[in-house]
């Protein structure tokens, strides 16, 4: 078997790389049918709470965050620890761990991906979409 030569190693983990740059950008590009985000400079505090059992939907933005669908037309931004390995955007289903009906981030209430317990840190609740 021949040998990869420096050039296409090179050139691959040059691919790589602006793969891996290019990912989180991407993930809050509305235009192209991704989750829209405002900066969290604009969120606020991060303290907002939702009632577990409203959620409806979700959806993976990054390794970090996934929006969580309530009734209506009510949407959260949810990051958890960066310590959790799960990958969101691979999974089809989260659960919720949660010491009462209320979904917020303190009390140690958490998101499980990928079978993994995955603590929230910060719970925004983001502006209605205008249609």
């Amino acid at each position: 078997m021949a040998k990869p030569s420096r050039s296409a190693i090179c050139a691959a983990v040059l691919l790589a790389a602006v793969l891996l740059a290019a990912g989180p950008v991407a993930a809050q590009d509305r235009a192209e049918g991704k989750p829209r985000i405002p900066p969290k400079e604009q969120l606020g505090r991060g303290n907002d709470c939702t009632y577990a059992r409203s959620i409806d939907d979700w959806e993976a933005v990054d390794r970090d965050h996934i929006i969580i669908k309530g009734m209506g037309r009510e949407e959260y931004l949810v990051q958890f620890s960066g310590a959790c390995i799960a990958n969101p955007r691979f999974e089809h289903e989260i659960g919720v761990v949660s010491r009462d009906s209320r979904l917020c981030p303190y009390g140690g209430d958490a998101l499980i991906i990928g079978g993994e317990r995955c603590t929230i840190l910060n719970i925004w609740q983001l502006p209605q979409k205008d249609e």
